[in-house]
């Protein structure tokens, strides 16, 4: 009986089957689905469209735009066109003072296209324009200045005071606190939009000494 006992277990005992099982836990690379590998691809980025360029010639004057203005579907595209008139105006003048070079400004035509602005700084930059053609250059030059600065009163911020609170509870002295007013960024910290905006600056001040 002891004899034929191993023989007999081993007719139950299959080397291939213990080559399967071990296949099944280790499946290859190679058999991996193809939804698998579509996720594993990065996906294309799609190209931005470019702003338009400012390096055209001018076809509107400032009159002529006024009349649409407020038709426009966007404040890009109405800088953009208030930017030629301006130029091409302050250039027909004959003036001795030169006007800005386009190139100068075609980052805040950049920054307008791109939609880098937020919702009140396009609406200053739309009211200074539209004030600009209107001959409200009062209105044109605070809004200017609501656009870099903002119009809260600390402008710079980065600044530390002392304020007093009143007694709480049982207490009978007022506390003295440190306080931090938050900074507050502005569009004049970048020294390209900088030179940008001084030059579009020039273009408002133009259109008052006219």
């Amino acid at each position: 009986l002891v004899a034929w006992l191993p023989a007999f277990a081993m007719a139950f005992f299959s080397f291939d089957s213990f080559s399967t099982k071990r296949s099944k836990r280790a499946p290859s690379p190679s058999s991996e689905s193809d939804s698998e590998k579509a996720k594993s691809k990065p996906k294309a980025k799609s190209a931005e469209a470019p702003s338009p360029s400012l390096l055209t010639a001018a076809t509107e004057s400032s009159a002529e735009l006024l009349a649409v203005a407020k038709e426009l579907s966007s404040t890009a595209e109405l800088t953009r066109r208030f930017i030629l008139a301006s130029h091409k105006e302050w250039t027909q003048t004959g003036a001795a003072e030169e006007p800005p070079e386009l190139a100068s400004l075609q980052p805040l035509v950049d920054l307008m296209f791109a939609k880098a602005l937020d919702e009140k700084e396009e609406e200053h930059m739309k009211q200074c324009c539209l004030h600009s053609l209107e001959r409200k250059h009062l209105l044109a030059q605070k809004n200017y200045l609501d656009l870099i600065h903002g119009s809260k009163t600390w402008v710079t911020g980065g600044l530390l005071y002392i304020s007093s609170d009143e007694p709480k509870g049982n207490e009978r002295m007022w506390g003295q606190k440190w306080r931090k007013i938050a900074d507050k960024g502005s569009l004049l910290d970048d020294a390209v939009t900088q030179k940008a905006l001084q030059s579009f600056k020039r273009l408002l001040s133009f259109h008052e000494k006219a």
